[in-house]
């Protein structure tokens, strides 16, 4: 570390200093400030978080070169900060960050800084909600140098030695005495050893006099974020506005290193505790019929699918966007959300249920995030529907739809924009979020599980070795790392992966982010089906709606229409 040299009787340094060292340059300290979580957002990085059963304060800090430096000053070097919260309700006592790390950082900012402190979440929010006086005190420790200590030295005279040669030596005293009896001063004085200088440390409060403010009302929508763990009212910033890309659509969620998308389509969910695409199918009760009536009542789960590839190439540019070395990409923070079913169900005679009535031609609200479709119709209505989920003799072209996401390019657009996903269910092709991935002792393979009992073929794994700050737990770097092999079926058993990153790993990697390309579990429909219809008989009436259970006699009738003997049974379908 290069030092500046200042003189010896400097003044003391403060956080305006600008001191000139031995040779006329000018040297600054950095001023401390509370950065935006990112470059696209107003919220200050302060956050409220929670890390298993423990409430955090999670604060960034910059160390910013002071606009009155003057051109071509250079700042002193910084060792280690420290941050205290203070405030008249804290009173005597503070809360002390005693996790300060340096971490990456975008931008222009000299230093940026991750510190976190464990906190009373209730007792700390309400400061940092109400207290005005609360405020951030910064301290840095500067390094300099300053000249040693002069010391006089004597005058010291360096004596010659003659060549030693032995008897040579003796024989010359012998014939001659005065032979080397008196050594002759040389006039070259030894030269005095450099001067080294003395290295100086000084803490530095460097957040000013009053410090830096940390009163965040949440009536400041930015401010908002920063409470999203603690009240659910709180969350997206409102401020925050939908980005659109050649990538795709993006926005900030407020979350730290957190990013919204727009799913690539929505599928049918996968129930694992079931082992089988999420679908319920009961028998509904027709009330105020002279002889028993019932209904076919089928509820679906609905859920994203964003594609693996448009999501890596959507990750690759918020990251140079934002200067986020991994962000973590979700689906939501949109400004609302229909769905519009085809209109398919309705000409076979069937209905949504739960849409508010007079409204049956329009698309109802639902949660991008995933949802249930719920319709109901006769036993014929029924049998359509499963010929439609799966049939006899093509492949299944499923059920349809879309779902319009209106998304916002700020808090007072006038025309948002409204992005169509469309909508495929189909019993072949679930979201099979049903992998799990786990580095190897030694980080040079990953372990690959399933938590169904079927097969799964996986294609194109790629994955990244993650280095994650110790304090923030945001990813520091992100290794890419080819897997080898990179498609495999997993079965029963783990299935080992190894991987080979593009350079050298070191022991802090502490994590693996694992994509694939496609995976397949490859139900056939007709099994599926059945199986739906087993566990329809079997299991307990849903509150969803379900008054009796799916009889043998409506999944023949459904088997039948779809031209095929119910899988399991020996009956042969009804002709008709």
């Amino acid at each position: 570390m290069s030092l500046p040299l200042l003189p010896a009787a400097h003044p003391p340094l403060d956080a305006l200093s600008v001191r000139p060292d031995l040779d006329g340059r000018p040297w600054f300290v950095p001023i401390a400030s509370i950065p935006s979580t990112s470059p696209t957002s107003a919220t200050p990085a302060v956050f409220v978080d929670r890390e298993g059963g423990r409430w955090l304060l999670r604060v960034t800090v910059d160390l910013d070169r002071p606009t009155w430096a003057p051109s071509g000053a250079q700042p002193f070097p910084i060792g280690a900060i420290t941050l205290r919260l203070d405030s008249d309700v804290l009173g005597s006592e503070p809360v002390t960050f005693d996790r300060v790390t340096e971490v990456p950082g975008p931008g222009p900012a000299l230093h940026r800084y991750a510190a976190v402190a464990e906190i009373d979440r209730d007792r700390i929010a309400a400061v940092l909600r109400e207290d005005q006086s609360a405020r951030f005190t910064v301290a840095a420790r500067v390094h300099h140098a300053v000249p040693a200590p002069h010391t006089p030295h004597g005058t010291t005279f360096e004596v010659p030695t003659p060549e030693l040669t032995g008897v040579p030596l003796l024989r010359a005293l012998h014939e001659d005495p005065s032979f080397g009896a008196t050594p002759e001063a040389s006039p070259n004085p030894v030269p005095a050893p450099p001067e080294v200088p003395v290295h100086r440390e000084t803490d530095v409060v460097v957040s000013g006099e009053d410090g830096l403010r940390a009163w965040f009302p949440p009536g400041v929508r930015a401010n908002r974020p920063i409470y999203a763990l603690v009240d659910s009212a709180f969350g997206v910033d409102p401020a925050s506005a939908w980005r659109f890309s050649p990538a795709g659509a993006w926005k900030y969620s407020g979350i730290p290193g957190r990013y919204y998308l727009l799913p690539t389509e929505y599928r049918l969910g996968f129930d694992d505790s079931r082992d089988l695409p999420a679908m319920d199918v009961v028998l509904v009760e027709v009330t105020g019929s002279a002889a028993p009536a019932y209904r076919v009542r089928v509820r679906f789960t609905v859920l994203p699918w964003p594609d693996p590839a448009e999501v890596e190439a959507l990750r690759s540019l918020i990251a140079s966007v934002e200067g986020i070395v991994f962000p973590e990409l979700v689906v939501g923070g949109d400004d609302g959300a229909t769905f519009q079913p085809s209109a398919l169900l309705a000409e076979l005679g069937g209905q949504v249920v739960g849409r508010p009535p007079g409204e049956s031609g329009a698309g109802f609200p639902v949660d991008s995030r995933g949802f249930e479709y719920v319709v109901e119709g006769s036993v014929e209505y029924y049998t359509l529907l499963t010929s439609l989920l799966a049939p006899a003799d093509r492949p299944a072209p499923g059920l349809s739809g879309r779902v319009s996401c209106t998304l916002r390019g700020g808090p007072e657009d006038p025309a948002p924009q409204v992005r169509d996903v469309p909508v495929v269910l189909r019993l072949d092709q679930p979201v099979a979020d049903v992998l799990t991935v786990r580095l190897a002792e030694d980080s040079g393979s990953a372990i690959v599980s399933s938590r169904t009992q079927g097969s799964v073929l996986v294609r194109g794994m790629s994955a990244r070795l993650l280095v994650l700050d110790p304090d923030s737990r945001q990813p520091t770097d992100a290794i890419p790392t080819t897997c080898e092999p990179d498609s495999f079926r997993v079965e029963s058993a783990e299935v080992s992966v190894a991987l080979t990153p593009a350079r050298p790993v070191g022991p802090e990697v502490v994590t693996i982010a694992a994509a694939y390309r496609e995976i397949t579990l490859s139900p056939d429909p007709a099994v599926v089906l059945e199986r739906v219809h087993e566990l329809s008989a079997s299991g307990p009436v849903h509150s969803w709606g379900g008054r009796a259970l799916l009889p043998a006699r409506a999944r023949r009738a459904a088997c039948g229409r779809a031209g095929r003997a119910c899988p399991g049974s020996a009956t042969p379908p009804p002709r008709r």
